[in-house]
């Protein structure tokens, strides 16, 4: 069900079942590299990232190599334990990690999970689908507090909650955001969350393979596929090179 990578920042434990991050790493390993070499541009060493919606910990092993420290956030106990195995296999201690969801109100998930014995895109189980379905095992939905400078979140359709639940933290200390946005239907009230505390946001979309990746790979098992995201930065803040979002559709969607 699961096994270990040499992957480009170290040690990787995955599903080779898993169809975009578990393939990515066992075909290249690595896993969406457009969106990280946007992080290294961005985050500094002292510096403390937020990673919500972990997965297996694709970028959560490259954050604990970047920065200081890292809160890493993953519901679904299979990823979640994963993930903390990789952090283990490559002695990284400046990793806090946490199976629990991050909303904007306090409670407790019923999280069914995905048969992990069979093939499937397990970073696209949402909050939404755990409460529809039932559960099999129980984690806590938080809100997220903590003083940081940089936030990922990547929780399939649940990240305007995220936004809103960690508010007052993000007004306060003013972090940049990368946060994905691939639900046309639920983009404009992320934009509109993100506006009503002072940020702007710019499209980034990088395409899921990497030509140059750490295997040299030139399969293209992703074909077309990209990601669909936004970097979000105070108002008062510049990013040069990137695509201001002023429509709830990107063009690509059009």
């Amino acid at each position: 069900m699961l096994q270990v990578i040499d992957a480009k920042f170290g040690k990787m434990i995955v599903s080779p079942n898993d169809q975009y991050v578990g393939r990515g790493f066992i075909e290249y390993g690595e896993f969406s590299q457009g969106e990280v070499d946007l992080f290294d541009e961005i985050i500094r060493p002292d510096w403390v990232v937020a990673d919500i919606g972990a997965n297996f910990g694709s970028h959560t092993l490259y954050f604990a190599r970047k920065a200081r420290h890292v809160y890493a956030f993953e519901p679904q106990k299979l990823l979640y334990m994963a993930m903390c195995g990789t952090m283990a296999l490559n002695g990284l201690m400046n990793v806090d990690t946490i199976c629990a969801a991050v909303g904007n109100e306090v409670g407790i998930l019923e999280v069914a999970g995905c048969d992990y014995t069979q093939p499937n895109n397990y970073g696209a189980y949402s909050i939404e689908d755990a409460q529809k379905i039932g559960g099999v095992h129980r984690v806590p939905i938080v809100r997220f507090d903590s003083p940081c400078h940089f936030m990922k979140i990547d929780v399939e359709g649940m990240e305007r909650d995220v936004i809103i639940g960690s508010s007052d933290m993000i007004r306060e200390y003013k972090p940049i955001i990368y946060v994905e946005n691939d639900r046309l239907d639920k983009s404009e009230g992320l934009i509109d969350a993100l506006r009503s505390i002072g940020y702007k946001s710019y499209w980034h979309t990088p395409s899921l393979f990497n030509p140059n990746n750490f295997f040299g790979n030139p399969n293209n098992i992703f074909e077309e596929i990209a990601s669909l995201n936004m970097l979000s930065v105070p108002i008062s803040a510049n990013v040069a090179g990137l695509m201001p979002v002023d429509s709830p559709r990107h063009r690509s969607e059009e």
